[in-house]
């Protein structure tokens, strides 16, 4: 998740398996709990950059890791797709 000053924005896997940024408004939070190894910094990059973001450790701790991110390096994106899987076999075994 992240906020930018256009407003709170949450990263998800997109239809095409792409990670992209959408709009919170977009959805319904039904279970606010957050995984336990998510992190939290601020960040300033400018009027209408991001300002805040919490995540997995890559998103949060690597400034550049965003930006590689959305410009679809594979490095990035397998970080990505590792912590959907990841995700995804927990809500599995629930």
């Amino acid at each position: 998740m992240g906020i930018f000053k256009l407003g709170l924005v949450v990263l998800l896997e997109s239809d095409t398996g792409l990670a992209n940024w959408f709009p919170i408004e977009l959805f319904e939070v039904v279970d606010g709990a957050l995984p336990a190894n998510w992190r939290f910094a601020t960040r300033d990059e400018g009027e209408t950059g991001l300002q805040a973001i919490w995540g997995y450790p890559e998103l949060v701790d690597d400034p550049s890791y965003n930006e590689d991110l959305v410009e679809r390096e594979a490095p990035a994106a397998a970080v990505f797709a590792a912590q959907v899987a990841a995700y995804r076999k927990e809500v599995a075994e629930e």
